[in-house]
């Protein structure tokens, strides 16, 4: 993976990856990325059913979306999506992927709470592709907390991966 890696960042080459007949390319700029692509993180059979649920007048929630995996793969097949990630260089690598795919996805620099307010993303590491953060009353930095139930449009397929917290989405 070393040299794959190498070899995407030198000639900044973007790695293409295909489920359900539909393919879509990601932006490499860390290992992290690279697994999380190379790999689904190993949720490939995850992702492969749920696109196989969606259908085409369906509203996608991806909460959690990271660097957009589920965001990008769902776009083809569903009415709209909507992508809620709170870490800054995921949401800044979601929106290049999205770019670079010419994907509409309704991206939300946001926390999902059962409660308003605002709390702090404390991350582990700073790279794109990282999970693992968590929210604290301290942290790395300052985002904000919305109810799910205040957003529109109301989702009809819903993804969370929030690192241990969806009992507060």
């Amino acid at each position: 993976m070393d040299i794959e890696y190498y070899l995407r960042s030198l000639f900044d080459l973007p790695a293409k990856r295909e489920i359900r007949g539909e393919s879509t390319r990601f932006i490499i700029g860390s290992r992290g990325e690279l697994k999380r692509v190379t790999t689904f993180s190993g949720e490939k059979p995850v992702l492969e059913s749920f696109i196989n649920q969606i259908k085409s007048s369906d509203v996608v929630w991806d909460i959690g979306a990271n660097i957009g995996t589920y965001s990008l793969f769902a776009g083809p097949f569903a009415e709209q999506v909507v992508a809620f990630e709170p870490h800054l260089a995921n949401i800044n690598r979601l929106q290049e992927n999205a770019n670079l795919t010419e994907s509409d996805i309704d991206i939300r620099s946001i926390a999902l709470s059962k409660e308003e307010g605002t709390a702090y993303l404390d991350v582990s590491e700073e790279y794109a592709g990282a999970g693992g953060g968590s929210v604290s009353v301290e942290g790395s930095y300052e985002t904000s907390l919305v109810k799910g139930d205040d957003i529109l449009p109301r989702p009809d397929i819903v993804k969370i991966d929030v690192e241990g917290m969806s009992s507060v989405v």
